[in-house]
Order: structure tokens, then sequence, then C-alpha cells
């Protein structure tokens, strides 16, 4: 039996390595994809807002 638990804590070590190496490696590249992504969102709110009239209550 405890020659499994190593295997286990071995899997889980090495996915959870493997996980954090992961998300430290597009840490540095999400502004660059975020930010494309929040300026076309601003523009086609911006084009929305010219054609559709907003009313209020």
């Amino acid at each position: 039996m405890k020659e499994e638990n190593k295997k286990v804590i071995t899997v889980f070590s090495i996915a959870s390595f493997l996980n954090d190496m992961g998300s430290d490696m597009t840490y540095p590249i999400w502004p660059l994809c975020a930010l494309p992504a929040s300026l076309i969102a601003g523009v086609l709110w911006v084009n929305i807002n010219k054609f559709v009239p907003f009313y209020s209550l």
C-alpha cells in the first residue's frame, strides 16, 4: 500500500508542477491576448451605440 501511495503522490506532484509551469508561461503573454480583445469590445460598443438608440426609463 505504501508503494501505491508513493506513485499517487508522484503523479500528483508532476501534474501540479506542470500546471504551475504552464500558468507561469502564459502569464507574461496574457496582456497581449486580453488587450486586443478589450479594444475590439470597446470599438463594437461604440459602433452599436451609434446605430441603436439608447432609451432610459
